[in-house]
């Protein structure tokens, strides 16, 4: 969820895109498709007013232009990147081979296409882009490729411009920070009118998972198994009891 709304943020502000489209990176565009964990994101994202969710997209619509903020899971994401890249890579390869092994012909073609060539190298080289965005950072943090040449340098100090112009990391913290506000006012208005008999039940459950409470605090006070314990079925228990999700 937090990174639909960091790609929201970047897209708008950096990006200049108006109500971006938003999409969770799956193996099927179908709503049921994925694990368990893509099933819930997407219900998530999908329950989100302020979010233009599109629903899934397949790694092989990336480019497509189908969505202006995917969402996934760092390794997942990674891996369909470098796919992507090599993909491309490849493409060029074959092309140029094409042209180096095709004679006469295929040279001529090659002088009269050249212009669209090297639009299209513009387009798929990661040069043009700059680096990676870290979002969620109280300062402007721009990653490039190690191998990244001085287009790319120039490109990523034009993206720290823009973020610092457009003041999207201002604007992220301030969301983030007003939404963590509203989450720990809800909990602490839920724990007020709880009645004796549910907060009875949720002693119990503490109790149980050897978990004790001193100054407001859970403090654990047992075995590691208790606590892992706690965290994987005490936690969900607990919620569960208070009706907060």
């Amino acid at each position: 969820e937090q990174y639909a709304y960091l790609g929201k943020f970047y897209a708008e502000n950096v990006l200049g895109v108006a109500n971006p489209r938003i999409a969770l990176l799956n193996n099927g565009a179908e709503e049921d498709k994925g694990d368990k964990l893509h099933k819930e994101v997407w219900q998530i994202l999908n329950s989100k007013a302020d979010l233009n969710f599109v629903g899934n997209i397949e790694s092989g619509d990336l480019l497509f232009g189908k969505a202006d903020v995917v969402v996934s899971d760092g390794w997942t994401a990674n891996a369909a990147l470098k796919a992507t890249e090599g993909t491309a890579k490849m493409m060029m390869t074959l092309i140029k081979d094409g042209i180096l092994h095709g004679g006469l012909r295929a040279k001529l073609g090659y002088l009269m296409l050249k212009p669209v060539f090297h639009q299209i190298g513009q387009k798929m080289s990661a040069s043009t882009y700059g680096g990676a965005v870290l979002l969620g950072l109280k300062a402007p943090v721009v990653k490039t490729h190690g191998s990244a040449d001085d287009l790319a340098v120039k490109n990523t100090i034009s993206q720290i411009r823009t973020m610092l112009k457009t003041g999207v990391i201002e604007k992220t913290v301030e969301f983030f920070d007003n939404t963590e506000n509203l989450e720990n006012n809800q909990k602490k208005s839920f724990f007020t009118n709880t009645d004796s008999n549910q907060i009875a039940s949720i002693e119990a459950i503490i109790s149980h998972y050897a978990i004790k409470i001193e100054d407001n605090k859970a403090v654990f006070k047992g075995r590691s198994d208790a606590l892992y314990n706690f965290l994987d079925y005490g936690i969900p228990l607990i919620q569960k009891q208070a009706d907060v999700y």
